[in-house]
């Protein structure tokens, strides 16, 4: 992964924290670069989905503290979904829908469980639709797009990204 990422036990805290510290600079690919800033600035973007995310406790990019990049956020409760997903009877599990083209080509990806409908992205190809299911704890994304127990294509033939 991209992060190390350590569960820290803090005195006089009844619940870990989970500390990210991001890469060398030296060791980042130029795509890479500040990764974890752009994550920081990315929040108010995804507010919608904000109550499935850790909350961030602190944050510092001096590298006054260590040489690196650092946040520290909430732990989640429960188990890593890779662990534990394909236990769950597949019924149980939640459907992805990729909504109609807009008039940009790009389609909106939502989620529905619990008797809610979350937006994960707008994906603007296959690969991004990949990285939302990848995200949401499916273990081979790649493979289910075409499956109907997992992704639904409405509005639109599945794998287009053309203007509506």
């Amino acid at each position: 992964m991209y992060n190390d990422v350590y569960r820290v036990t803090l005195a006089g805290r009844d619940r870990p924290v989970i500390l990210r510290v991001a890469p060398e600079e030296h060791c980042q690919f130029r795509s890479e670069r500040h990764l974890m800033r752009n994550e920081y600035a990315s929040q108010l973007w995804l507010a919608v989905i904000a109550r499935l995310m850790p909350r961030v406790l602190a944050a510092d990019w001096s590298h006054e503290v260590i040489a690196r990049d650092w946040m520290i956020q909430t732990h989640l409760d429960g188990i890593p979904a890779p662990e534990r997903l394909g236990t769950y009877p597949r019924t149980a599990w939640p459907a992805f829908f990729v909504h109609r083209p807009s008039d940009s080509g790009v389609r909106r990806v939502t989620v529905h469980s619990g008797g809610r409908e979350d937006i994960l992205g707008i994906a603007y190809s296959d690969h991004d639709l990949v990285v939302f299911l990848a995200g949401a704890g499916v273990a081979e994304p790649e493979a289910v797009l075409d499956d109907p127990r997992w992704v639904e294509w409405r509005g639109g033939p599945a794998h287009e990204f053309h203007p509506a």
